[in-house]
């Protein structure tokens, strides 16, 4: 079973139909969905899961904390998101007073720390990704830093959008990469072998596109 992000956007949903087909195609192979790569990476640990996916960059971060998992498959840059935009309910950016963040979520996270060197004055609210949109649409928080998939299929009406200075890992963050548990060497076989970037990027460029229905 691979836990990955909800499919929110033709990204995510070109990444899961490839995993389920491919996978399937070899084994029995079940895909599951869960926001807060946090979240994911404590039920691999537990043992729900046998891969996550998740940015390279997260992945990168929680190896350099200790946690015992191991990077069995990269995807390159762009497979996981093409990027990130501020999105704000305020009258202008100034006026911002609050960023919605969900605390679980590595990316957003270092993405809002990078914001606030910019804007001091700026508090952060933690709360669960999948509410985030609607608490800002009802006004419960100012503004959150989206992905930019969503935000381009799915622009929320009466909210602004805006460019913002990223961090200088942001290429680390669009990167989809499949993790294991760290001892786990079957999974990483069944992945290297089955779920290969040559495979799933074609499947993941044909949703993208319009060519294949996920």
């Amino acid at each position: 079973v691979c836990v990955m992000p909800l499919p929110y956007s033709l990204r995510y949903e070109g990444l899961a139909s490839a995993f389920s087909e491919l996978g399937n195609g070899a084994a029995t192979f079940n895909v599951a969905f869960m926001n807060g790569s946090l979240r994911r990476i404590k039920a691999l640990i537990k043992g729900r899961y046998d891969c996550v996916l998740l940015s390279r960059l997260a992945a990168e971060a929680y190896i350099a904390e200790g946690k015992p998992i191991k990077i069995a498959m990269y995807y390159g840059a762009a497979s996981f998101l093409e990027g990130h935009v501020l999105l704000y309910r305020t009258e202008n950016i100034a006026a911002i007073k609050t960023l919605g963040v969900d605390h679980q979520s590595s990316d957003q996270l270092i993405l809002a720390r990078q914001f606030l060197k910019q804007h001091p004055h700026i508090r952060l609210l933690d709360m669960p990704y999948v509410h985030i949109i609607k608490r800002v649409e009802e006004g419960f928080v100012d503004a959150t830093l989206w992905n930019l998939d969503f935000v381009r299929e799915h622009q929320p009406p009466h909210l602004k959008t805006a460019d913002f200075v990223r961090s200088n890992e942001e290429e680390a963050m669009t990167e989809a990469v499949l993790v294991v548990r760290q001892k786990d060497a079957a999974t990483a076989d069944f992945l290297n072998r089955h779920l290969q970037a040559e495979k799933v990027l074609p499947m993941l460029k044909a949703v993208l596109a319009g060519e294949r229905i996920p």
